[in-house]
């Protein structure tokens, strides 16, 4: 998965220092290539900058749609609820960094094997978004 590195530096040199083969940390990569890395991956990192809890951001949408489990990093929000409640990934709190790596490590396999592959995600999709702002607007 991509990552912009200047969103949150220290989140991702905290990730980097616990190198683990298991998650990959990419600069910035073009379209075709983070979509083929998505595809070869068994989860995605989506790390939230520290003000955005609550943001469903475009990577967000782009692995839903790519069915693939989420692992977040991100302080608690509305995000970390959605992905827990609805069995689409692992949620891990920067404030306990190696806890939690540790503990999504231990249940990796069981994260990925749970994984809601039946989660509707047409409420993220264009063609739906689009009618409702249409609906607003009328």
């Amino acid at each position: 998965c991509s990552y912009d590195l200047e969103q949150n530096p220290e989140l991702a040199e905290k990730i980097k220092s616990f190198n683990s083969p298991a998650i990959s940390i990419y600069e910035a990569l073009s379209l075709s290539q983070m979509h083929e890395k998505i595809r070869q991956g068994s989860f995605c990192a989506l790390m939230s900058a520290p003000d955005h809890a609550f943001a469903f951001n475009t990577k967000f949408i782009e692995y839903l749609a790519n069915r693939k489990p989420i692992l977040l990093f991100s302080y608690p929000g509305e995000t970390s609820d959605f992905i827990i409640k609805n069995k689409l990934g692992f949620y891990i709190n920067p404030a306990d960094m190696e806890n939690g790596l540790n503990d999504f490590f231990m249940k990796m396999d069981a994260v990925i094997k749970d994984y809601n592959y039946n989660y509707n995600i047409e409420p993220f999709s264009i063609p739906y978004l689009t009618a409702k702002i249409e609906a607003l607007l009328k």
